[in-house]
């Protein structure tokens, strides 16, 4: 995690799930030369489990809807291993409700750490919900492209495995296009 959070690029934020026993800090006072780290706070399945945090509700889109949500906002927060002892907020999404045949199902809890503390929640929130079309890309581009088998250990390597994966997808992905002529969804795409 502390390489990703550390390398991201200019005006780029990290949005990452985090266990729901992860081990949180506050911030404490600042010395003459940087901040120390206050007392540990309580795990962020207690966190959402507290009444007396407030929580808020508002409208995300995912599985192809406009669908309510209900969230919390913890922070700052900061992580000693991982952040050290840079600002985070913690955002905790209440599980959705579907159903399985006749009876109502509950999805877990998603605890997520974000660097970000200008943007609203519920646009983070759509960030992080948009990522279930990133995964479903990057299955079927290592499924359907063969890409899945790399085991890059050699830190140049590491880098170029993603643009690599990406390159011949979005190449196959012309191919596909191209032998249908055009981007309609006929029977052939």
């Amino acid at each position: 995690n502390a390489t990703v959070f550390f390398s991201l690029p200019a005006r780029c934020i990290y949005v990452g799930r985090v266990r729901p026993d992860a081990t949180l800090q506050s911030l404490g006072s600042k010395t003459s030369t940087c901040h120390t780290y206050g007392p540990d706070m309580p795990t962020p399945k207690k966190m959402g489990e507290d009444k007396r945090r407030p929580e808020l509700h508002g409208h995300c889109i995912y599985g192809g809807d406009k669908r309510p949500v209900s969230y919390k906002v913890v922070g700052p927060v900061t992580r000693r291993t991982s952040t050290k002892k840079r600002l985070l907020r913690l955002l905790i999404l209440r599980p959705s409700k579907y159903m399985d045949g006749n009876r109502p199902v509950y999805s877990h809890k998603a605890y997520l750490l974000t660097s970000d503390f200008s943007l609203p929640a519920v646009d983070l929130l759509n960030f992080y919900l948009m990522r279930w079309s990133i995964e479903c890309n990057h299955r079927a581009a290592k499924t359907d492209a063969k890409i899945g088998q790399a085991q890059s250990r050699v830190p140049k390597s590491v880098c170029g495995v993603h643009p690599a994966m990406a390159a011949a997808f979005a190449l196959l992905w012309v191919c596909i296009l191209k032998l249908n002529g055009g981007t309609a969804r006929t029977e052939a795409f």
